[in-house]
């Protein structure tokens, strides 16, 4: 990548972390998974609410990122609806 991006500078070394596993031990991996799912509900029904409250039950169920989710449900289905709405 170096010198494709930095041909002035070719000494200069980048290195990139990408987040792409679904991991329920991280917070980064559990809003991949969630995100997963909402991209496959979101498929599913054309209703952006619809797929925010699928979602948010399936996510309870498989457990990503339960404890936040389960205090704050409706401030979480609002959110998705303004997101992706």
């Amino acid at each position: 990548m170096s010198k494709d991006f930095f041909r002035s500078n070719p000494d200069i070394e980048l290195k990139v972390h990408v987040l792409s596993e679904e991991n329920t031990t991280t917070l980064s991996g559990q809003y991949i998974g969630y995100c997963k799912v909402f991209d496959e509900q979101r498929r599913l029904h054309a209703d952006g609410v619809t797929a925010a409250k699928e979602t948010y039950r399936i996510c309870i169920e498989k457990g990503c990122p339960a404890d936040y989710r389960r205090t704050h449900e409706k401030e979480v289905i609002s959110m998705m609806q303004e997101l992706f709405d």
